[in-house]
């Protein structure tokens, strides 16, 4: 689980995973920890690969929640606000 603060008049917030090996999936919330059926947003793909982005995002605190769905390691998680 990871946390990241915005701060106000931001217009994007990304979060990205890659590299590594396994199959994971990544779920964001506002304020509140994610789960697969409570979020704003979440990216499932085969692989490690995963995005998601907020347009517009209210100031706050936003939470990642990062899942491996198999043997995974060395995933690299990136975390950008415009």
């Amino acid at each position: 689980l990871y946390v990241h603060d915005v701060p106000a008049g931001k217009t994007r917030l990304e979060f990205l995973t890659y590299t590594g090996r396994g199959v994971i999936a990544i779920h964001a919330q506002y304020e509140d920890v994610p789960l697969p059926t409570t979020n704003i947003g979440a990216s499932a793909r085969p692989g490690t690969n995963q995005t998601i982005t907020l347009n517009s995002p209210a100031a706050g605190r936003y939470y990642l929640k990062v899942s491996a769905t198999s043997d995974s390691a060395g995933v690299q998680l990136r975390a950008r606000v415009l």
